[in-house]
């Protein structure tokens, strides 16, 4: 079965093929520019990325000084 992860992934790379290839995903990837919503939308990801980054190196660090 495959993981959250994966079917995430894919999701994300078919909406992302539709958008950069057809016509239609252009315009509306052109609209979404305009309104700025692939501006927020990259600042939330950087930021959820570096609270992850950052989650996991606590867990590592408690991991080491509980061995």
């Amino acid at each position: 079965m495959a993981g959250k992860g994966f079917l995430t992934g894919a999701a994300l790379g078919a909406a992302v093929a539709y958008l950069f290839n057809t016509k239609k995903g252009k315009k509306i990837r052109h609209d979404l520019k305009k309104r700025g919503v692939v501006r927020k939308a990259v600042s939330v990801f950087k930021k959820t990325t570096k609270l992850a980054r950052r989650k996991k190196h606590h867990r590592l660090v408690k991991r080491r000084r509980a061995a």
